[in-house]
């Protein structure tokens, strides 16, 4: 289940608002999941990790110079109702960004997994033709003349040209 919490402001609207705190599990796999299965909302009112004294931020996208003084009437809480409602839009806009990207990393994470797949089933597979070679007797090691083809074949083990000199 993704966790929500619930954030009241009595101050201007009253209106209720649910931001999601965490994704479940299955937003690993799913960039665009939504949990149909909501855990129980914590409610904020006052206090909390967000200042809810304030007003929320449809209110302070439309309110006036007045209504803003009559909500807060602090200009130090009232510059960071503005800074935090700009901290919101900032981060409403990197949204599609970051969806985007937990789409790349989800895609590069399956594919090594698929990669990691192929190399264990053909490794099993080569294990199982060696197990069977083994079985019928079929090994063949390397020999000295095997070595000594390859020595005439023109790599030189005993350094030097091939002159002799």
């Amino acid at each position: 289940m993704c966790k929500y919490e619930k954030f009241i402001f009595p101050v201007c609207c009253g209106h209720i608002e649910e931001r999601l705190n965490s994704y479940c599990h299955f937003s690993r796999t799913d960039p665009d999941h939504y949990c149909g299965e909501k855990s129980k909302p914590r409610t904020y009112i006052n206090g909390g990790p967000w200042p809810q004294e304030g007003p929320c931020n449809s209110c302070i996208s439309t309110a006036t110079q007045e209504q803003m003084e009559a909500w807060a009437p602090d200009p130090v809480k009232r510059d960071k109702f503005i800074f935090q409602f700009h901290l919101d839009m900032l981060e409403a806009a990197r949204e599609p960004w970051r969806r985007a990207q937990r789409a790349h990393f989800i895609r590069v994470k399956d594919d090594n997994a698929w990669v990691y797949r192929q190399l264990r089933k053909n490794w099993k597979n080569e294990m199982a033709a060696a197990q069977k070679a083994a079985e019928e007797g079929d090994i063949r090691t390397p020999t000295q003349e095997d070595f000594m083809e390859v020595d005439r074949a023109g790599s030189s083990s005993q350094g030097g040209n091939a002159s002799g000199k």
